[in-house]
């Protein structure tokens, strides 16, 4: 991103390059809304793990009708993301809806944010964010490119403090954020993707 010198700054996760892990971060949490690819010729984003498989044959069960009039996401089970890799993210996401006077558009999924940050693991002793586990997620591309969306998803990976590249935060606890913030519970999703593995095998 500008101003974010990858010359100077230590990658604190390494995996087949020093900053490819982050670049496909910051990519599913904003810049394939602005691929052309993606603006001129899809209405949603199927994304699948290229380490995924389907244990069933036909669409219906495996979930791959894709989203439904009126929904923006389709999600997989929850997970959830703990520690370093969410230091700052929850912070970040509060003072954000204050700066931009955001009423949260679904408040189920913001107030379970706050309650795993604030009671924190009890195994790990560390505060965690609740993620989507979106190696398998549809995802509405219109939604994505709303004005509001794309500020905050700017927010998150193209400035200061840089917490896509600096503490690793994942596209999946921004993913969950990002619908907490805009998208009401009636325009999600939410089911196991039945035939679905991950990793596969």
């Amino acid at each position: 991103p500008p101003f974010f010198d990858p010359k100077v700054e230590e990658s604190n996760w390494n995996k087949r390059s020093k900053w490819g892990y982050q670049q496909m971060i910051r990519f599913w949490i904003s810049r394939i809304w602005d691929h052309p690819a993606v603006v001129e010729n899809c209405e949603s984003v199927l994304r699948i793990d290229s380490d995924s498989c389907f244990l069933e044959t036909t669409e219906e069960r495996v979930g791959l009708e894709g989203l439904g009039e009126g929904i923006v996401y389709r999600a997989n089970k929850l997970r959830k993301d703990c520690g370093e890799y969410t230091e700052g993210l929850w912070d970040l996401a509060k003072s954000y809806i204050y700066e931009e006077r955001i009423t949260v558009k679904n408040p189920h999924l913001w107030d379970m944010a706050r309650r795993f940050w604030e009671e924190k693991d009890n195994h790990l002793h560390k505060a965690c964010l609740p993620t989507f586990y979106n190696n398998f997620e549809v995802t509405s591309v219109a939604f994505m490119r709303l004005p509001e969306v794309r500020k905050w998803h700017s927010r998150v990976s193209e400035e200061e403090p840089f917490g896509v590249f600096r503490r690793r935060w994942g596209d999946a606890g921004v993913r969950f954020l990002t619908m907490a913030m805009f998208a009401e519970e009636r325009e999600i999703v939410r089911t196991e993707v039945k035939g679905y593995e991950h990793p596969c095998g």
